[in-house]
């Protein structure tokens, strides 16, 4: 009741080994929804991550990522 979890479901063939290996652009789009729905569900924790349906592997992406995704977003 207390938690959102975004899962954004990804089909690469090739599955980063580690959450710096995530492409910027994936990891920006995240932030973007958790943003949005932060605006909607303020009291909520929001987690995020990825599911890379070839291995299959879940990547949480961590919450300062993706406050500086947001950032960079921000600052253009």
């Amino acid at each position: 009741d207390d938690k959102i979890m975004i899962v954004d479901y990804k089909t690469n063939r090739v599955v980063p080994h580690n959450i710096e290996e995530i492409p910027k652009e994936y990891v920006v789009q995240l932030a973007l929804y958790r943003h949005l729905i932060a605006g909607i569900y303020p009291d909520k924790v929001i987690e995020c991550s990825l599911l890379w349906t070839s291995a299959p592997t879940l990547m949480i992406v961590p919450d300062d990522l993706l406050a500086k995704a947001i950032e960079s977003v921000n600052n253009g």
